[in-house]
């Protein structure tokens, strides 16, 4: 093997580490809550506490549900000047690299995307070239804002300052913002995970109390859904939350009643939601060999499963299981597409272990959801990508830049006639 080619594939062990080998979020194996109660409200107020909210309590400030400013705000922009050369059909998407920790993605709607960076919140609309600075830009001590989750015009975040957390909502459009939530961090432990955000409600999940809510009309906070929860990601749908961990696990927003969605006892990873909210994919376990797969270690096959998330059909999508198993990871979905991360072509189809399924998975996969067919990305360490969104043709996803070892959100144009692809008609489930 050449030196150049050795280099290559030690650079790309690197780039799938940056991208996500570390473990999983500590917690409950199976995503739920270890304990608590769902729906109580938070210390201090009752339901419907008006403008004020849960009046009394010193964590929750009034609350105002009118946002007054209405011209968009010019914010300061990063141009595309001393970029990388990410490669064929690749573009970057936000024009700074990102700092998200490994088990987190970038957050995406229809309309835009963004991440946390050094130089604070950063968004892109699809398909420009402009990124636009939200802030607050990082001090010494590290990031200030944490978390971000879009929906609409508004994302929420953390924002930290000292051992002071708040829970904020702002208008990306006009900059306005809003403090959901405030506390002193007693310790390491004490810690937001994730926040995320639809148009009735701002979540976000306290490891000593649980998943919370603010009702963004009445100002009411209240214990969503109590104990520590093991969410890698949380989809805010407009009837509430999906914890994805062990299990897909549905929080109605009004009264906190769970629902794990088709599950069958087996292992159900990395779910996440099409960028308009109507669809949501993961990796399923449940067919032979998978069944024996556990959520900190061991892995056999597994296959991509999608729900509608307005009519709760469900959809096998991949059909490898059981004559030939393949490991896959990190799906997404948006429309008529599915895509996920597999091991190329000639590799070890199905690595054992959640280590080996993520470092072996370096190849691109997509599927055609009213044709049938699936094609793979030829391996190269241009298009290592960690978690990913779909926006029609496009695929949105984290890019390791070995030579700075940093990671950039980037745009792959999946027709782009310099890509090299592997196609082949699959079973077919409609």
């Amino acid at each position: 093997m050449s030196t150049r080619r050795t280099l290559a594939l030690a650079a790309l062990l690197v780039a799938v580490g940056a991208l996500g080998l570390g473990g999983c979020p500590g917690g409950d194996s199976n995503g739920s809550a270890t304990g608590g109660s769902a729906g109580a409200s938070a210390t201090g107020g009752a339901a419907g506490g008006g403008a004020g909210g849960n009046a009394g309590d010193p964590n929750i400030p009034p609350w105002d549900p009118v946002w007054h400013l209405t011209e968009p705000k010019p914010w300061p922009s990063i141009g595309t000047e001393g970029l990388p050369d990410c490669g064929p059909g690749c573009r970057i998407a936000l024009n700074v690299y990102t700092t998200n920790p490994s088990y987190y993605g970038h957050t995406y709607t229809t309309e835009m995307v963004g991440s946390k960076t050094p130089e604070g919140l950063v968004l892109a609309k699809l398909g420009l070239s402009e990124s636009l600075v939200l802030g607050p830009k990082a001090v010494s001590g590290g990031p200030r804002a944490h978390q971000p989750h879009l929906s609409g015009d508004f994302i929420s975040y953390l924002y930290l300052e000292n051992d002071r957390n708040d829970i904020m909502v702002m208008s990306w459009r006009t900059g306005e913002k809003k403090l959901a939530y405030t506390y002193e961090r007693q310790n390491s432990a004490d810690s937001v995970s994730l926040t995320a955000l639809n148009s009735s409600y701002v979540f976000w999940h306290k490891y000593t109390v649980g998943m919370m809510s603010r009702n963004l009309q009445t100002g009411e906070v209240k214990v969503l859904a109590g104990g520590a929860w093991d969410c890698i990601s949380l989809c805010a749908t407009e009837q509430g939350l999906i914890c994805a961990g062990g299990r897909n696990i549905f929080i109605d927003h009004d009264t906190g009643e769970q629902e794990v969605l088709n599950y069958d006892g087996a292992l159900q990873l990395l779910g996440f939601c099409s960028p308009d909210k109507k669809q949501y994919v993961w990796i399923d376990y449940r067919d032979p060999p998978g069944r024996d797969s556990t959520y900190d270690f061991y892995r056999n096959g597994g296959e991509v499963y999608m729900m509608d998330l307005q009519t709760r059909a469900v959809r096998r999508l991949t059909f490898d299981s059981p004559d030939n198993p393949r490991a896959k990871d990190l799906p997404a979905i948006g429309g008529n597409l599915a895509v996920w991360s597999e091991p190329p072509n000639g590799a070890d189809p199905n690595p054992d272990s959640y280590q080996t399924v993520r470092s072996g998975s370096t190849a691109l996969a997509t599927l055609d959801l009213t044709t049938g067919e699936r094609c793979q990305l030829s391996p190269d360490p241009t298009y290592v990508m960690g978690y990913k969104s779909v926006h029609g043709r496009h695929v949105y996803g984290s890019w390791f830049h070995i030579p700075t070892a940093k990671t950039y959100l980037v745009d792959i144009d999946l027709d782009d006639p310099a890509l090299q692809w592997q196609c082949q008609m699959t079973p077919f489930a409609p």
